[in-house]
């Protein structure tokens, strides 16, 4: 995914990929990951006109009970994290970062569709998002997976 937002973009941004995943099973597939790794990437890149870093993570870490208020049953979770350089968000901006439409683009720069498509996969998925931003700190979009022990059938 990342070898191919290169090629499509003139990208001036440090773009970096790490893992410490353990092997594991979890609901989604690889055409749906391909694509929401695509759309933030993207969004990062666009929210750093003038060039910044990008680091991708894929790890594992388990969930405990500070994210059952989230929905999110505890439990071991494979996740791919997105973090950025960039501008930041506010917090009004944040609390709509995942509504349909919604976008800081000009009208002609964007669909508003790529953080709420990326929140319908991960939903469907089993899975959990998480957003954290700031003003002048950057954004860190992490995708949660649940874990399972057996092999799953593609979806």
């Amino acid at each position: 995914a990342i070898e191919a937002i290169r090629a499509k973009k003139s990208m001036s941004h440090d773009i970096t990929f790490s893992t410490d995943a353990t092997p594991g099973s979890y609901k989604a597939d690889t055409y749906k990951v391909d694509h929401m790794v695509r759309e933030l990437v993207t969004n990062a890149a666009e929210a750093m006109p003038d060039g910044g870093k990008i680091q991708v993570h894929v790890g594992t870490r388990d969930l405990d009970e500070k994210y059952i208020d989230s929905g999110v049953i505890p439990g071991k979770y494979h996740f791919i994290e997105v973090t950025d350089t960039g501008s930041g968000m506010d917090e009004e901006t944040r609390r709509n970062a995942f509504e349909p439409i919604f976008t800081t683009k000009i009208f002609t720069e964007g669909r508003g569709l790529g953080l709420t498509a990326v929140n319908v996969i991960v939903t469907r998925c089993d899975g959990h998002i998480d957003l954290e931003s700031a003003p002048g700190k950057g954004t860190k979009v992490t995708l949660y997976f649940r874990a399972y022990q057996d092999t799953l059938k593609a979806l």
